[in-house]
């Protein structure tokens, strides 16, 4: 997965990423430093997912017990700017997606039992379905 530096864009399946945690994705600063204790919205969220897709970077720290300190990356910033602050929601009206292990999506609400289809849900990390 790539980042595309030149347009300030994520790639697809970053943007999938930020779709399925936009509650932690609003949680974060989008121009400050934060540590993960910092933001609860992040205790169950995989960070490392984040960072290993260059969603989030270490900005300093990690080393003799000090918590690291991140960021959000550029791209990234530019991107929850532009889509999540906004975001569209689901037909259901919620904003999060949850893969199924037997195919299909569904939201990330717990109280919703809506599924989707993988052409819905790339219409919607695309942000060409939804409603605002």
């Amino acid at each position: 997965m790539s980042l595309q530096h030149t347009t300030g864009n994520l790639g697809r399946t970053q943007a999938m990423i930020v779709r399925q945690y936009p509650e932690a994705f609003r949680a974060i600063p989008l121009e400050d430093e934060f540590t993960l204790e910092s933001i609860p919205e992040l205790e169950s969220a995989p960070t490392k997912q984040f960072l290993e897709s260059n969603l989030i970077e270490i900005a300093e720290g990690g080393r003799d017990e000090q918590p690291s300190i991140y960021a959000l990356s550029d791209p990234a910033e530019k991107w929850i700017r532009t889509n999540l602050e906004s975001a569209d929601t689901l037909p259901c009206g919620h904003t999060g997606i949850r893969n199924l292990r037997r195919g299909g999506y569904s939201c990330t609400e717990d109280s919703c039992d809506a599924r989707y289809d993988r052409a819905r849900i790339e219409a919607y990390a695309d942000g060409t379905e939804g409603s605002r």
